[in-house]
This record gives C-alpha cells, sequence and structure tokens, in this order.
C-alpha cells in the first residue's frame, strides 16, 4: 500500500485534495470488482492493497477537502459499504476496525472524551451479543472479531494518565455487568455460577481503574465460550501485556504491589484448584481440561520459567553488588507520617527532585549524567544523550519516568521489625552502581555519612 501511495504521489497522480478523492472514488470500486471475481491469491492481495490506498487517499481527501468530522463520517460509510460488499474475512476486519477508528476520530476532535465510556460500553454489548448468538455468518465473524478487537485497542489509551481518558473506572463500571452475565451465560449449573459470580465480581472491583483488564477478561470468556481459541488467545496476550503495563505504570509502595501480587497469585491458584476438581463444565467447547501427562509437562515448563527468571534476577543483582562502584544518594524530606510504614521506609531522592525539572514530557526512560563529590554523594551534572563522552568523575544514572514522577531507586527499604527507631535519622541511600548506570540500593547512612543498621 505505502509503495503505491508513494507511485501516484511521485506520478503527479495526486497533488491535491481534489485528485485524491477522485482517485480514491476509483480505487475502491475497482478494488472491490477486483476481490469478487476470484482471480486467486495474487488478485485478492493486489484488490486489498487497492482497497487499502483507496481508503487513505479517500478519507485523507475529505479531510483536506472539508473536515475532519466529514472525513470520519466518510471511513464509517466506506466501512459499512466493504463490511457489506468485500468478499472475504481479512477485507471485512479490517473496514470495522476503520470504522471503530472513526468513531474514536470523532470523538477526539471535538474532545467530547466523556463519550468514551458509552462507546466502550456499546461495543462491548455489541460483541458480547454477536458472539453468544447461534450463528455468526460471513458477514457476522469479522464484525464480531472486529469490535472485539476495537474494544482492546480503544482501551488501551486509559494505562496512561497523561493521556484524556477521563476516570477510567466508569468504563470498567459500564463493563462490569456485562461480564457477570456473560459468566452467567456460560455456566448453566448454579454452584458454577455462584463461584463465578463472586470471583468474577472480586476481580471486576479489584481491577476498577483499569477497564482494559475488564474488557480482556470479558473478551476471553467469550472465546472460551465459543470454542475460539484464536480469540480466546488474542484477548489473554492483551490481558497479560495490559495487566503488566498497569503494574508498571502503579505509583504504589513495594509492600503494597506485593500485597496485589500475593491476592492475585492466591486467586490463581483457587481457581486451578477448582479447575482440577472439575469445576469447570464441559459446556465451555474445545477447552477440556488437560490430562495428567500434560499437566505435568506444563508444571515442570512453568517450574523451569519461574525458576529462570528468578535466578537471572539474583545473578544481575549479585553482578551490580560486586562490579557496581559506590554511590550516595540524598534522601528528600518526606511527610513523616509516612516515613516510617510497619517494616520498611519510604524513599524519595532529592536528585531526582531536581532532575524532572529538566527532563522533557515526552521522555519515559534513559539517563542522568552525575559527580560525586568527595563524601561519594551524587550531583546532577545533566541529561545524558546517547553517543555523549563522560568528562573525568561523571558517571551515568539510569531513570525512569512515569507520569510526573521521576524515580533513580527503589520507593522503599525494608528492615527487621522494630528497628524503625534506627532508620529514623536517614539521610542518603547507598548504591551500587554499574557503568551502564544500573543501581542497587544497599544501605542507608545517616548525615554523617555512617552506615546504618546491620552495615554498622
Amino acid at each position: 500500500m505505502l509503495l503505491l501511495l508513494a507511485f501516484t504521489a511521485l506520478a503527479g497522480l495526486v497533488d491535491s485534495a481534489g485528485s485524491a478523492l477522485v482517485a480514491g472514488t476509483v480505487l475502491l470500486p475497482g478494488a472491490v470488482l477486483l476481490a469478487r471475481r476470484n482471480g486467486g491469491e495474487f488478485a485478492a492481495q493486489a484488490a486489498l492493497a487497492l482497497s487499502l490506498t483507496g481508503q487513505v487517499l479517500l478519507v485523507g481527501g475529505m479531510g483536506m477537502q472539508l473536515n475532519t468530522p466529514v472525513a470520519a463520517l466518510t471511513a464509517v460509510a466506506v466501512a459499512l459499504a466493504l463490511l457489506a460488499l468485500w468478499p472475504d474475512f481479512l477485507g471485512r476486519l479490517l473496514a470495522v476496525l476503520l470504522g471503530v477508528g472513526a468513531g474514536v476520530v470523532i470523538i477526539s476532535h471535538w474532545q467530547f472524551w466523556w463519550l468514551l465510556h458509552p462507546f466502550s460500553w456499546v461495543l462491548a454489548g455489541v460483541t458480547v451479543w454477536l458472539w453468544l448468538g447461534r450463528h455468526l455468518g460471513p458477514v457476522g465473524l469479522p464484525l464480531a472479531y472486529g469490535l472485539a478487537l476495537g474494544l482492546l485497542g480503544l482501551l488501551l489509551p486509559s494505562l496512561w494518565p497523561d493521556l484524556p481518558w477521563p476516570r477510567p473506572w466508569l468504563t470498567s463500571l459500564g463493563l462490569g455487568p456485562v461480564l457477570l452475565w456473560v459468566a452467567w451465560r456460560l455456566l448453566p449449573e448454579r454452584r458454577h455460577r455462584l463461584a463465578v459470580l463472586v470471583g468474577g465480581g472480586l476481580f471486576w472491583l479489584a481491577v476498577l481503574p483499569a477497564p482494559g483488564l475488564v474488557a480482556a477478561a470479558l473478551v476471553v470468556m467469550v472465546g472460551f465460550g465459543r470454542g475460539e481459541r484464536t480469540l480466546a488467545g488474542l484477548a489473554l496476550a492483551f490481558l497479560l501485556l495490559y495487566l503488566g503495563a498497569w503494574y508498571y505504570q502503579l505509583d504504589w509502595t513495594l509492600l503494597a504491589k506485593a500485597g496485589v501480587l500475593t491476592a492475585a497469585g492466591t486467586v490463581l491458584l483457587a481457581v486451578r484448584w477448582w479447575w482440577l476438581r472439575g469445576g469447570v463444565p464441559r459446556t465451555l467447547a474445545g477447552f477440556r481440561r488437560p490430562g495428567n501427562r500434560w499437566r505435568t509437562l506444563l508444571l515442570a515448563i512453568n517450574l523451569m520459567l519461574v525458576l529462570g527468571v528468578v535466578n537471572q534476577l539474583i545473578l544481575t543483582a549479585e553482578r551490580t553488588l560486586n562490579q557496581g562502584k559506590p554511590l550516595l544518594l540524598e534522601l528528600a524530606p518526606l511527610d513523616p507520617r509516612s516515613l516510617i510504614q510497619g517494616d520498611y521506609m519510604v524513599l524519595d531522592y532529592a536528585l531526582a527532585r531536581e532532575a524532572v525539572e529538566q527532563i522533557g514530557a515526552d521522555v519515559a526512560d534513559g539517563q542522568l549524567v552525575v559527580r560525586p563529590d568527595q563524601n561519594q554523594v551524587a550531583r546532577l551534572v545533566r541529561v545524558h544523550r546517547a553517543d555523549e563522552p563522560l568528562a573525568v568523575r561523571e558517571r551515568l544514572l539510569a531513570f525512569r519516568k512515569r507520569g510526573s514522577r521521576l524515580r533513580v531507586g527503589p520507593d522503599a527499604f525494608f528492615f527487621q521489625e522494630g528497628a524503625a527507631q534506627i532508620y529514623q535519622a536517614a539521610r542518603y541511600g547507598e548504591f551500587r552502581v554499574t557503568v551502564e548506570g544500573r543501581a542497587l540500593l544497599v544501605g542507608l547512612r545517616d548525615g554523617g555519612f555512617r552506615p546504618l543498621g546491620s552495615l554498622q
């Protein structure tokens, strides 16, 4: 498609909004006719390329000639026409995604961001209605796939607080009842319904700020219920991606995150126990419980993966501890009420607060250039640029920026129970820092640079 667009532009065929409209109007019907002739694989691929090019030219020409809302409405009309006339699955699927994208463009153009909530609810409702129907024909199947994928893609921006998604929990409020209704519909026996409704309700409340997780769980359940492994697999991959990104974005303490992981692991173990005891009926078409041989193999693979990841983390930490050079970071003052919580100390760093003013809003990860003073306390020099040489005594310190917060080290330091009074005097965090800027917190020091706790 890109080659065809470049060719038409270079040939002078499309040099204005009017010529783009004419070219798109000619290419789209021609692509439909070529696709419906059933001329083989090459003809089908050429027709799809012509169709995509025609869509870009027609919709883009409308946008240049008139305005964005007219272009988006044109895209919706084109999507409906292609859904009805295009002969194969892929063309119809792309047409549905075009229509969903056009809806998002209309909302963003007028900045009616609150419409994202009902738009998501409608997509979820129609998706469930299609998938749980008796039969999906040649038009219904790509429509159902396109709406499901469009729903997941629509909710992906809800992860980032800088994007204009108002109160993501409102979207979850509408998606949650749909999720519970699907669970009720798929499980015919009352005891199964009760267990899944309770578990689904707890899951819904736990992930209320993350509507993508609710939508992904909904699509996974629909895929399992219909025996559509492709749909369930895509939704499961999205769920894992969204879950990892959401967990990474959470501005929680390490203790709170550990509690969430522990609770999630407990729920998953309970679900596994229920599954192995026969709690999941065979009415979930095409998804049988694994036999003993496969179950043992899966457990062995999972165990090796877990041990591999854990040991890799341990080796990385040991390498940093042994090869890293000592560096002290001054602790920033915190609210005394939140300085010590239980058996750990909340940490923040003065250098991070100073550096955040020098880093652009579009930067997420990078490195700072610091110079240790005579007491090995890091002093900010500048933000590091790629391939920039370091001066004598300058060192790198990696950072992560999430929202308005800059992190150069962990946000908590754990210690033995009853040792809170010892660490109240902490003024510096002691790190081992590698050449690449990877830092490992190894202890705390007081205002006189004396080690605290077990390092004394």
